[in-house]
């Protein structure tokens, strides 16, 4: 592999996207189908969300995973210990056909 130095651009890629704002009432945020909700409450580790008519309470993992943008999500909790897991876990993901197509992007210039 000739692009050994973008192995940690990559996985800096997807930390940097999984960072997502602290949760705040009134904040708005797009979910990672690109919908945009409303945080109502916060309380805790626990956080109120009004999407459309719909109001309900999550946990703030569920909160930090629901505003992670689509596709930027470690493949697995594994991948987040270091650049080379991450790049092991993408590699094994795209040869079974789950990595999803957002990261496919990111990693197929590496595998050249």
């Amino acid at each position: 592999m000739r692009e050994r130095g973008r192995v940690e651009e990559l996985y800096n890629t997807l930390a940097g996207h999984g960072k997502v704002p602290k949760p705040r009432k009134g904040k708005t945020f797009q979910k990672g189908n690109g919908k945009t909700v409303e945080i109502t409450d916060v309380k805790g580790a626990a956080v109120e969300i009004r999407d459309g008519d719909v109001q309900f309470w999550i946990t703030l993992k569920m909160y930090t995973d629901m505003a992670t943008p689509r596709g930027y999500h470690f493949v697995t909790d594994y991948a987040k210990t270091n650049e080379h897991e991450n790049f092991a876990e993408m590699v094994s993901y795209y040869a079974i056909g789950n990595l999803p197509d957002e990261q496919v992007e990111l990693l197929k210039p590496l595998l050249k």
